[in-house]
């Protein structure tokens, strides 16, 4: 009798056991399940639209630079506004050289040059001519006629008095074997005439 309700007994709290596992199963796996639920997400709860987004900045438009207006340069063949006289040109040449004679001769020179029946030789006819003791002077009205001309001369040496010429920009210089002067002074002459009158 005593074995039977021993064993009754155990049976008995084997099921009260297993009963209390099964309930305390079933508490902790809702519990479990609880703990899920309430457990906050990783990520922020708001959706990716609703952030926000960084505004596009317009690009700032380049202000358009005034661009400079080109000036104008003269041309290297320009002449200058006032040419300088025979007169002027002997005067220059006098603070360096030993000029003690002028004698103005345009109208000898110049006007005699120019031929009436020649409709190009008032083109190439002088505007004032001056003689000295070293040599002569004779200026244009540009420079492209005094090179005609000194050219003309040049070539035609052998016909005439003289024994150089030489071009200074709207100038002639020409020398005569009476002056006596030889090549390096009637150089240093046309440089310094050159000078005096700037040419480019």
């Amino acid at each position: 009798m005593i074995a039977v309700l021993t064993v009754i007994a155990v049976l008995a709290g084997a099921t009260v056991v297993g009963g209390t596992l099964l309930a305390g199963n079933a508490v902790t796996s809702a519990v479990a399940e609880d703990d899920e639920t309430d457990e906050p997400t990783d990520g922020p709860s708001e959706s990716p639209t609703d952030e926000d987004t960084p505004t596009t900045r317009p690009s700032p438009t380049p202000t358009p630079t005034e661009e400079p207006t080109p000036t104008e340069e003269p041309s290297p063949t320009e002449e200058p506004e006032e040419l300088l006289t025979a007169e002027e040109v002997v005067n220059e040449l006098r603070s360096d050289h030993d000029i003690e004679q002028r004698f103005d001769t345009t109208e000898d020179v110049c006007e005699e040059e120019s031929d009436e029946d020649d409709p190009l030789g008032d083109l190439f006819s002088c505007s004032s001519a001056m003689d000295t003791d070293l040599v002569r002077v004779i200026a244009f009205d540009n420079a492209i006629v005094a090179g005609s001309v000194s050219q003309n001369m040049e070539d035609n040496l052998d016909d005439g008095d003289a024994i150089d010429v030489t071009d200074a920009c709207h100038v002639v210089l020409v020398w005569f074997e009476e002056n006596n002067t030889d090549q390096d002074q009637r150089d240093t002459i046309a440089d310094d005439a050159t000078e005096a009158i700037g040419c480019p």
